[in-house]
């Protein structure tokens, strides 16, 4: 289990004991299965608790062993999740080693085991705490592991751990090990209990410091074993103390009896507001009252909250939900809140010079509010930005936005302003989906621009002039005009274009934005000479036809380079330069047809060089693609009637995964005349992809296969050189496919390998082929039915160790199948059949072969 406070990466992927309870109540049945089944309420007794200082794939399994680490006594969680991270902490409950634990006189270790996985998690920390009397108060700890830091995998050993004798125990509920003295309220409960064997007094004792004035209400109590009472603790912070100070408290206890026996607890004090949590107008007019506001709530006489210091609670620091009373709230701080404000079917409320900081989610949250005024404040080093979704009518005015881990999404938001605001350091994130009519003034945008994404409108109502800068030069947004015989002013610092006809850009540099050029819904627009790096997309379109982009440098982005999206049909993608973006170099997405990609270099691309999903009828060319982590071009999604020829496809891959041309259910397409070599893993690799053409490429010294075709049928494979691979040609499971005059030689396992498993390959025509001089096999052809395999040349397959069986032509589980008219010689064996029945061997010629011409094998 977690107690982790984020979502996904983070925390809630692992189930706590509040969680499984609320699955049972609503009849979830993995709930049943993980419930601990001893009496309610429930808490662990021993924890075993780790972090990673460096956290990956959580495909690596965990096992906490007792007594030795092939111990058969361990606790194995259930994990889920896939490539996501783990978590940077993680606990799991081991209560049921305790009996055990106390048998061995707590002589014995905990070990904690974590396996193999993809990749390398650090694990800087793994302790055991102990929890005598419940999950309420960590009673004793471990000392540090003697193996951490440490790399997975790994078997770390827990530090020896004996249970202190502590007769009084004290308990206070903290947030992150904080006392909050709230403006209105200073009273806080501490539990006292006698954890001892005999009934003892226990003198309390409390100290503060920085002036402030702490009380108890008791200082002394009589308690019997097991015995807790509760203890009022006052704190008054000195009255020229401001919101935001801290002092730090020491609260005592000591046995009267026993006086070497105490227990003590330090930890701060701050000086804070209690959190805003209105979920209806009733509800925010009490907190006027209660906390003493000005004000009535009216549109003439709003609420006035002046000055707030909220910290670190778990809970939204300002909450308004289904609230339309008129509010202003203003100088005040939220530091450490789940969220800084969140306002759900909100209005009418008015924010000036409030700091939100340190929000485990975004700073600011909006779903279905309007009419709401932020201005002057700053977000900060926040999870998120801001979030704000379904909410219109609202001003965002002379704000900074920064240092934030995620950006500023606007969903289904329209008719909102924003004016005046700094915007950096937002990982690149300012996103507009589906939202319009919005308006943008003398917005400064640093290293970060406007993202638009969704329909017409979307893109061609927005409002925004230059006076928008991104990096110092104007942002420039064209929309609805024809642009015969203009062009873009070269100081742009981001372009966005929609619903535009005949713009011409020529010789601009953008860098360090969401999108450096946006089109969509556009017609003849050239971008060329230009320089795009260091962007999430450096040129990305939408709905466009009929543009040429040519002759530009694109590197360094974060996602891809070329992005043309959604119904970008008829375009022209030539003599680009594309190296080292994030995802993909170029990326043709969605119903984007007759697209010519030509003359291009694209290069160490942190995913495919070239991709095409769901695109018909398009000409990629005389292309140098080389030296990207998997593929250098992959076609999926349907894409069909392509032509891929002449290009040159190397070094793409990753060892164990990649490929020079990769085809995942694509058909109907042409790949000719490529030179395709030394790719880690295939040369051309298709996979569910049937009736292409595959001629006239030379494809050699790949890891694995020259060309492996996977389920895919009616293929055509004519007139390839394919060499210095481990094999040839591989071809798993296809029927009705021909492989014709090809040459294939000095691979080093094999020329040709046609094979299935559960169903045989059928009716494939393997006809007028050179295969020679590979190391073991010409061609193995096993479980097939129906084969024709005539007037092949294959010879020079006799490998130097004299132990190895080879042959010319192995046919393994053949049926039905006929050889005819090869020639077969100087093999060890010529044809070699095994296990086959009802097969045809007509005019073949067959000599010199070391061992038999012919043999057949049951």
């Amino acid at each position: 289990n977690s107690w982790g406070t984020e979502f996904a990466e983070n925390g809630f992927y692992w189930i706590t004991y509040k969680a499984l309870k609320e699955k049972i109540s609503q009849g979830w049945p993995y709930a049943y299965v993980l419930l601990p089944k001893t009496p309610e309420p429930y808490t662990p007794k021993l924890l075993a608790v780790w972090h990673f200082s460096d956290p990956k794939a959580r495909d690596a399994s965990i096992n906490i062993t007792f007594g030795s680490e092939d111990s058969d006594m361990y606790r194995t969680p259930y994990l889920r999740g896939g490539t996501l991270r783990f978590p940077y902490f993680m606990a799991l409950d081991i209560s049921e080693f305790y009996d055990s634990w106390k048998a061995s006189g707590y002589s014995s270790r905990f070990y904690l085991k974590i396996g193999h996985g993809e990749t390398q998690s650090e694990v800087s920390s793994f302790r055991v705490e102990y929890y005598p009397y419940g999950y309420k108060l960590l009673w004793q700890e471990s000392d540090e592991s003697p193996d951490v830091p440490t790399f997975t995998p790994a078997v770390v050993r827990s530090s020896l751990i004996t249970p202190q004798d502590k007769s009084p125990y004290l308990y206070i509920k903290l947030s992150e090990d904080i006392l909050h003295r709230y403006v209105n309220s200073n009273k806080t409960e501490i539990i006292v209990g006698n954890a001892g064997n005999f009934t003892d007094a226990f003198i309390l004792n409390a100290e503060i410091s920085n002036s402030w004035q702490v009380n108890l209400s008791k200082t002394k109590v009589i308690l019997s074993p097991n015995e807790t009472c509760k203890v009022d603790l006052i704190v008054d912070p000195p009255p020229t103390a401001d919101l935001g100070n801290t002092s730090l408290l020491t609260i005592s206890a000591i046995s009267q009896n026993y006086s070497s026996v105490s227990f003590s607890l330090s930890f701060p004090v701050i000086y804070t507001s209690p959190p805003i949590y209105a979920e209806n107008n009733s509800i925010l007019q009490q907190c006027a009252i209660e906390y003493g506001w000005l004000g009535n709530g009216s549109k003439k006489n709003p609420y006035i909250v002046d000055g707030l210091y909220i910290y670190r609670e778990n809970i939204p620091g300002i909450y308004l939900h289904s609230t339309d009373l008129y509010i202003h709230i203003k100088n005040s701080t939220i530091n450490s809140t789940v969220f800084g404000i969140a306002l759900l079917g909100a209005s009418n409320t008015h924010f000036t010079n409030i700091t939100i900081t340190h929000s485990l989610g975004c700073g600011i949250n909006g779903l279905g509010s309007k009419h709401i005024i932020i201005e002057y404040s700053k977000v900060f080093n926040n999870r998120g930005t801001i979030t704000w979704l379904n909410s219109n009518n609202n001003i965002f005015k002379n704000n900074s936005f920064h240092s934030n881990y995620h950006g500023i999404y606007f969903i289904l938001a329209s008719n909102n302003t924003l004016v005046g605001n700094e915007i950096y350091d937002i990982n690149k994130e300012f996103n507009l989906l589906l939202s319009n009519r919005n308006r943008f003034y003398s917005n400064t945008f640093r290293d970060c621009g406007i993202k638009l994404e969704g329909d017409f409108e979307t893109y061609t109502t927005q409002e925004i002039p230059s006076n928008n800068t991104v990096n110092g030069k104007p942002l420039y947004y064209y929309k609805n005009i024809d642009m015969s015989g203009l062009s873009v002013p070269k100081n742009a610092g981001e372009i966005i274009v929609a619903n535009v006809t005949n713009l011409y850009m020529r010789d601009l540099e953008i860098y360090n934005t969401t999108r450096g050029i946006l089109i969509a819904f556009s017609s003849n627009i050239t971008i060329e000479h230009t320089t795009v790096y260091n962007t999430v997309e450096a040129i990305s379109t939408a709905y466009t036809s009929d543009m040429t982009i040519r002759k530009n440098r694109i590197y360094n982005n974060t996602e891809m380079g070329i992005y043309l999206d959604w119904y970008s049909t008829n375009n022209r993608i030539e003599d680009n330069v594309v190296y080292g973006n994030g995802a993909y170099g170029i990326f043709v997405w969605w119903y984007s047809h007759n697209i010519r990609i030509e003359n291009n270099t694209v290069y160490n691309n942190g995913d495919a060089g070239v991709s095409l999903w769901y695109i018909n009828y398009s000409f990629i060319s005389k292309n140098k693609i080389w030296n990207n982590t998997y593929y250098g071009l992959f076609l999926t999604w349907y894409s069909c009637h392509n032509q891929i020829e002449n290009n040159t496809v190397y070094e793409n891959g990753v060892p164990f995964m990649g490929a020079g041309i990769y085809l995942y259910e694509s058909s109907y397409n042409i790949i000719k005349n490529n030179q395709i070599y030394h790719n880690s893993q295939n040369g051309i690799e298709i996979t569910y992809s049937s009736d292409n053409l595959i001629e006239h490429n030379n494809l050699y010294n790949n890891s694995v296969y020259g060309l492996f075709i996977e389920n895919s049928s009616r293929m055509s494979i004519e007139n390839n050189s394919l060499y210095y691979n481990d094999w040839g040609i591989s071809i798993y499971f296809s029927f009705q496919s021909k492989v014709l005059y090809n040459e294939i030689y000095e691979n080093q396992i094999g020329g040709m390998d046609i094979y299935s498993m559960w169903t045989p390959s059928r009716n494939i025509t393997i006809m007028g082929n050179e295969i020679y001089n590979n190391s073991l096999w010409g061609s193995s052809i096993s479980y097939v039915e129906n084969i024709l395999f005539i007037n092949n040349t294959i010879y020079g397959h006799i490998p130097e160790m004299e132990s190895v069986i080879t042959s010319a032509l192995r046919f393994v589980d053949a049926r039905n199948s006929t050889i005819e008219e090869n020639t077969l010689y100087s093999n060890r064996i010529g044809i070699l059949l095994e296990r086959s029945r009802g097969n045809l061997l007509y005019k073949n010629k067959i000599s010199n072969s070391e061992y038999y011409g012919i043999r057949v094998e049951d």
